[in-house]
């Protein structure tokens, strides 16, 4: 559970830190918000998505679906 709060003239979200380091977010993310069928739904940009495979490699780069089997054309 967060609570709201005012700051300037709207309304913050505090998103507590184990959430934010579990989701890569940190001070100045930027997230898109939305409301879909009344609830709130907060989007992470493909930044933070990206920070989160640092060190990892991408298991669909390379594909090997071996040579011609039939009358394909190359």
């Amino acid at each position: 559970m967060t609570k709201v709060q005012k700051v300037g003239n709207g309304l913050a979200l505090r998103i507590p830190t184990c959430i934010a380091k579990e989701l890569g977010i940190v001070h100045g993310s930027e997230v898109e918000l939305r409301v879909c069928e009344g609830n709130l739904i907060m989007k992470l940009t493909l930044e933070i998505l990206l920070s989160q495979t640092k060190g990892k490699t991408n298991p669909h780069l390379v594909y090997n679906f071996g040579g011609p089997t039939g009358k394909e054309i190359i």
